[in-house]
């Protein structure tokens, strides 16, 4: 089972280098879209793992949820919360497959490496958009499409081998988000015993628009908008 694979995985998981500067790069990808006036009301962050990306971005919103399926992993990101101070911060213990709830609202979803291991994604990501308040961000930082390899070490890998950036962007488009804008953040290397692979990490960001400007803020993402992440 995938759960009881992170359960274990919990307490070392911070301790992968890759890991922390993966989530560095994201991290400032997505802080180029959130306002420099002060924090950007209420986040969730989605398959949160330990919440090393929500710790990066602990001053950008008022409150955050940290939400993972893995006891293992909420276990481990309540004791960081409580040993950081922050107040802010709220871990739930949730499946993915029906979160979120009706009647739940935010401002704001992302996740880093998650989405991939939901084989329905496009669920999450419609009842993310009935979630959202207006007006809502939503940032998905993933793997760019590939043949299998990255998860080749889990013989019942049963999630998606990335992502082709095209047919999200349809996806998330045909869901009725709106501001859509792509870019590789990331190129991580690694080795499969046949040589050294590179896989891309990507981040799209997406937005929730219903108002009288949606169907120019559509026109406008009719094609993608690429971004430089700051350093």
């Amino acid at each position: 089972m995938e759960e009881n694979r992170f359960d274990a995985a919990a307490a070392g998981w911070d301790d992968d280098p890759a890991r922390r500067e993966r989530t560095a790069a994201v991290a400032r990808a997505i802080r180029r879209f959130l306002p420099a006036s002060g924090p950007a009301g209420h986040a969730v962050e989605l398959g949160c793992g330990t919440g090393l990306l929500s710790f990066t971005l602990a001053d950008a919103f008022a409150r955050v949820t940290l939400v993972d399926s893995s006891p293992g992993m909420v276990e481990t990101v309540a004791r960081k919360i409580a040993a950081a101070g922050l107040a802010h911060f709220f871990p739930l213990r949730a499946d993915l497959a029906d979160f979120p709830p009706a009647g739940f609202a935010c401002d704001a979803f992302y996740c880093l490496m998650a989405l991939h291991h939901l084989p329905d994604y496009l669920g999450l990501l419609s009842r993310c958009f009935r979630a959202l308040r207006e007006p809502g961000l939503l940032f998905i930082a993933d793997l760019e499409k590939e043949d299998g390899s990255f998860h080749s070490h889990i013989p019942d890998f049963k999630g998606h081998h990335g992502f082709d950036a095209g047919k999200l962007k349809r996806d998330l488009e045909h869901i009725g988000f709106t501001g859509i804008e792509y870019d590789r953040v990331l190129t991580l290397k690694r080795d499969h015993g046949e040589g050294e692979k590179e896989f891309g990490i990507f981040l799209m960001k997406a937005e929730k628009r219903t108002t009288d400007n949606a169907d120019k803020r559509r026109r406008k993402s009719s094609s993608f908008s690429i971004f430089q992440p700051r350093k």
